[in-house]
């Protein structure tokens, strides 16, 4: 973008601005009191205000003037030097901003793309791990009926058939065996036998069963999720520096 001339109006660095960017609709600038500048305004004008707000849509950026800058006389070649500075700043910015919108659109359509990718991927997830809960609430309520039938069958041994202690023996066994296999689930797994642990053991083993069945790629789903929370920061530390630009 080229410098242009000071003795430019508002309005034809507004309509220079558009023709840059079609994608601008709005154009405006206005005082620290919130009072729209004319278009008419010379920009050598516009630059002795303090502080100046430049709207862009729907979007505010805030410039501060250096005070000094004022000019008392345009005839002197040093003041002409620093206002096309100045101007080449303030054009300097506008593309620095039109290279974030445009890195902004493309982080969004690769988001969209992955997004895209991930869909199917992850409906059949979700009925993986419908599946495989049903699978480990499955598990667990055979154990419990084995347990349940258990006490039914040493109950109806110790108070029909036998007698206590015919039967005390027997379910210390029954009682140790416990412990034994605990003991074997350590050895096994080098964790201590919890049901939310077991659960959690039952639930993975039969969840990758099943992701070979369906074909579910678990590599390029975590790889897509990987890429897909990359994505969403960068989009957020762009949009922060657009909110830090617009109220420091």
């Amino acid at each position: 973008m080229e410098g242009k001339p000071f003795g430019d109006t508002v309005g034809s660095l507004s309509e220079s601005l558009s023709n840059e960017d079609s994608g601008i609709e709005v154009i405006a600038f206005y005082t620290c009191e919130g009072l729209r500048i004319s278009k008419c305004t010379r920009i050598h004008h516009l630059l002795t205000f303090p502080t100046l707000y430049l709207r862009i849509n729907d979007s505010f950026y805030k410039f501060d003037v250096d005070t000094s800058f004022y000019i008392s006389s345009l005839d002197k070649a040093e003041s002409f030097n620093d206002i096309k500075s100045k101007i080449s700043t303030l054009y300097t910015v506008f593309d620095v901003e039109e290279y974030k919108i445009k890195k902004e659109i493309i982080l969004l359509n690769n988001l969209e793309n992955v997004e895209r990718k991930l869909r199917p991927l992850i409906i059949i997830r979700k009925n993986i791990e419908k599946e495989c809960e049903k699978h480990a609430k499955r598990i667990f309520w055979t154990g419990f009926s084995a347990v349940c039938f258990q006490v039914g069958v040493f109950a109806r041994l110790t108070w029909w058939e036998y007698s206590w202690d015919i039967m005390e023996p027997i379910t210390y066994f029954s009682t140790f065996s416990s412990v034994v296999i605990a003991l074997a689930y350590y050895l096994v797994t080098k964790q201590n036998f919890e049901y939310s642990s077991a659960n959690i053991r039952i639930f993975n083993k039969d969840f990758y069963r099943r992701a070979r069945k369906y074909s579910f790629d678990v590599a390029q789903f975590n790889d897509l999720i990987k890429i897909k929370d990359g994505l969403n920061c960068e989009l957020q530390r762009i949009r922060t520096n657009e909110l830090n630009t617009l109220f420091n």
